[in-house]
């Protein structure tokens, strides 16, 4: 039975009196949740809004005189922390909360720490160019520090193999997302400069929220990468995604597998580059060749005058010339077959040996063409300087002559009849003679 009309309350008395209770007994609340609707009303200034989880959601109102103090407009998506006060509209016939407050929570609230630590470490100077190791070109042994069972190690595996074969390569497992796999990145990070096994570091993982990846965003990490003695390569997450750790680097890739292709020289390219080196160093030692063949031409051409007195001695310099550029050639080629040698080795699948092996016999090849350079100079000077000493303008220069008959010098009177027309050779010119008579000296004995 319902008690008389008279004494049961009307829809807005009850509503008033659920107000009062909600008044009296929560007179602030905090929440966070997901905005699911947002209306600005652009007459009143007035928000309404609906914030949810994954069990529930409320209503909320946000009034002109709050939300004029907020940074920032709200958007459907955004995760927030609201406080205010709940009231049961009567209108509507809802709860909902009056918002007095309302800030960035989850993603929001981790940006603006990402900011301050990025601040605290500029100011330090850890992300200044001047600090940044250089990568290797040819590195023998990487390091990578990720999770044992990650796509971003398998993709940076599968790069490697085909890129670099010649590299090893060093795993230094850690947890890359969720409580305390900061601490691990960073011991592993320091772990692997103490061993100092590897010649470069990559620190990679593939793409997530900035939940997943805020590991890589903490001071600890940052620290253990300007620590390392290793230069460090990051490739975390995908290309748009930039945290403290990439900044902190000695080099940033976009992805896991850009940061190995940025560890290691090409295969194919460090081929190329020998081929051109090799061909470089064959065509300064040709150039060499001619300059100094062109300078032994010219330094012979000054006796041609002196005919037979020195035919023999040219003979002579022309026998060492040849040994010397025999000897000079097969040692060139036997330092260039080596290197051959060494590039067939690099085109296998594991070469045995490495690019400094390689670029020790670079080097070997050019110091050994220089000191056959330079010995077959000396021995050029040498030879010279005996051309010069019997160098016939010197003995005319004396007083001295020589005789001529038909083009060949006499060296005995034996060699001369009377009445045969001769040439007088002087050191400033010619004379030409007939004999009419012949004294030959008298014998000692």
């Amino acid at each position: 039975m319902y008690p008389d009309s008279k004494e049961i309350p009307s829809v807005s008395v009850v509503c008033r009196f659920l107000n009062e209770i909600l008044n009296e007994t929560l007179q602030r609340v905090v929440m966070q949740g997901e905005i699911s609707e947002f209306t600005h009303y652009r007459g009143s200034g007035h928000w309404y809004f609906t914030i949810k989880d994954d069990l529930a959601q409320v209503s909320c109102v946000m009034f002109a005189r709050d939300n004029s103090r907020v940074t920032f407009t709200p958007k459907i998506g955004d995760h927030v922390a609201v406080s205010g006060r709940f009231s049961f509209y009567e209108k509507g016939g809802r709860i909902q909360c009056i918002v007095s407050a309302i800030r960035k929570a989850g993603a929001g609230m981790l940006y603006e720490q990402f900011l301050r630590i990025k601040k605290k470490l500029q100011e330090e100077g850890l992300f200044q160019e001047s600090v940044k190791r250089p990568i290797p070109r040819v590195p023998k042994t990487i390091g990578i520090v990720t999770g044992l069972q990650t796509a971003a190690l398998r993709d940076a595996l599968i790069r490697l193999q085909d890129r670099a074969p010649y590299a090893s390569i060093i795993v230094y497992p850690t947890a890359v997302q969720g409580l305390g796999a900061e601490l691990e990145i960073a011991s592993a990070i320091d772990k692997a400069s103490q061993r100092a096994e590897t010649d470069v570091l990559l620190l990679i993982r593939g793409g997530g929220s900035i939940e997943d990846l805020w590991a890589f965003n903490e001071e600890i990490v940052a620290r253990a990468i300007r620590s390392s003695h290793i230069p460090v390569i990051t490739g975390i997450g995908h290309e748009s995604d930039v945290t403290i750790a990439d900044l902190v680097a000695d080099l940033r890739a976009a992805t896991p597998t850009a940061a190995a292709e940025a560890s290691a020289m090409r295969r194919t390219d460090l081929l190329t580059e020998v081929q051109t080196q090799m061909a470089l160093l064959k065509e300064s030692f040709n150039r060499s060749m001619d300059n100094r063949l062109i300078t032994s031409d010219l330094l012979s051409r000054t006796f041609v005058s002196a005919s037979s007195l020195t035919n023999v001695f040219l003979s002579r310099h022309d026998c060492v010339f040849q040994t010397l550029q025999n000897e000079f050639v097969e040692n060139v080629y036997l330092q260039r077959n080596k290197l051959h040698g060494l590039m067939l080795n690099l085109q296998t699948k594991r070469p045995t040996i490495s690019f400094d092996q390689i670029a020790l016999y670079t080097n070997h090849l050019s110091k050994t063409v220089s000191l056959l350079v330079q010995g077959f100079e000396n021995s050029l000077t040498r030879n010279t300087v005996k051309l010069e000493v019997l160098n016939p303008n010197d003995v005319l220069k004396r007083g001295y002559t020589w005789v001529e008959y038909n083009g060949q010098v006499l060296g005995s009177l034996d060699d001369l009849n009377v009445g045969q027309y001769i040439k007088i050779q002087f050191v400033d010119g010619t004379v030409n003679a007939q004999i009419d008579s012949i004294s030959k000296k008298l014998d000692a004995s």
